[in-house]
This record gives structure tokens, sequence and C-alpha cells, in this order.
């Protein structure tokens, strides 16, 4: 199996959060496939940059959901314009 850069990562990271929005960073690590403090490392980067909003959960005391910002929402449809385009010119 081929290692994933940090940006397809972050890609599926960021599309797993946009598709089932308030899923909790433990299911997210398990749907993306890492480890949860890698998954963590880069949610707290991405909550930091305003992408990715961790919110109360309503479900379980102490648990969070995490949510993308308007922001997040708008890189996910650049990425994936972006990833169209490379798989035209054959480079994905």
């Amino acid at each position: 199996m081929k290692k994933r850069s940090r940006l397809e990562l972050i890609m599926e990271i960021l599309e797993a959060i946009n598709s089932e929005e308030g899923i909790s960073p433990t299911w997210l690590s398990i749907k993306v496939n890492l480890s949860y403090d890698r998954v963590k490392k880069i949610l707290d980067d991405l909550i930091a940059r305003g992408l990715v909003e961790s919110l109360p959960s309503d479900e379980r005391k102490g648990s969070a959901k995490l949510v993308l910002t308007t922001k997040g929402v708008e890189l996910v449809k650049e990425l994936r314009k972006m990833k169209s385009l490379l798989r035209d010119y054959g480079l994905l």
C-alpha cells in the first residue's frame, strides 16, 4: 500500500467530515484508517486554520463532533476541482 501524502490525508479527512457531518474524532480515525493521534494532530491544525470546528456532542458528555466551517466547505469544493483536473491530465 502506497503511503499517503499529508495533502491526501487532509483531503480524506475533510471529505469524511463533509460526508458525515457531526462525525466524532474516533470514528473519523477509523473511517480514514489513521491512528487517533495522527488524526488529532491534523485536526488541531485544521481547527486552528478555521477549516473545521469541534463542537460538544449532544449524545455523549465529553465527546466532540466535527463539522466543516464555511471556509472548510469552500476548500473541499476547490480540492475536488483540483483532483478532477489532475485526473483529466492523467496525474492521479
